[in-house]
């Protein structure tokens, strides 16, 4: 985490004083390189979620804070997030996991297997919520044009979800669900992680 000057403090101050002061784009993204991926190697939900972190890493503004939304509260720069995913304990219930971010995928996979290896035997969720992360979730059993999660309107964590994976066999996509503070981003930092998203699923190949 470092402490920086802040360009959008005018920005910040506009959007956190509104009722309602989150953006939230859904878009279509095309995932057919994972699918293929993970015919042979599983885990579509965990390597899409190393996909969207990393991308979501490489954009200052989704690594930017201010805590309990505070209007004229100074901002947190973090040098990196955390995923913080949804995960299934049994039909009726979830829970909650904190994977640690790594560039490498291996090396994620790894702490994803160990953190929900811990969950199971303990069926303990990552609850504390810290602010150097990012929620992720998915409702793989329908088709969606927009989701709305719960929110506080004092959270600056953006959260993303995506739904049913659908589309012929050269076309898979899913509808990916971002929901971020306005006075953090704009539509412009949102297409630069949709950029750097759509590179990382194409590593895949």
């Amino acid at each position: 985490m470092e402490n920086k000057p802040w360009s959008r403090r005018d920005s910040w101050e506009r959007y956190a004083s509104r009722t309602n002061p989150f953006i939230g784009v859904t878009t279509p993204v095309e995932v057919t390189p994972i699918v293929k991926y993970c015919k042979l190697n599983k885990n579509f939900y965990a390597t899409m979620t190393y996909c969207v972190s990393k991308a979501a890493n490489s954009v200052p503004a989704f690594r930017t804070r201010v805590p309990n939304g505070d209007v004229h509260g100074d901002p947190l720069f973090f040098d990196r997030v955390d995923p913080n995913i949804v995960e299934k304990v049994d039909d009726d219930t979830i829970g909650f996991i904190r994977i640690p971010m790594k560039d490498n995928f291996d090396d994620f996979m790894k702490g994803y297997k160990l953190r929900k290896q811990i969950f199971n035997e303990q069926g303990k969720s990552d609850m504390d919520l810290s602010l150097d992360e990012i929620w992720i979730s998915c409702a793989p059993w329908f088709t969606t044009t927009a989701i709305i999660p719960p929110y506080d309107t004092d959270n600056t964590i953006l959260q993303f979800i995506w739904d049913k994976v659908d589309g012929p066999d050269n076309n898979k996509k899913v509808n990916l669900t971002i929901h971020a503070h306005h006075g953090l981003c704009d539509g412009l930092h949102i297409a630069k992680f949709l950029d750097k998203l759509n590179l990382e699923i194409g590593n895949f190949k």
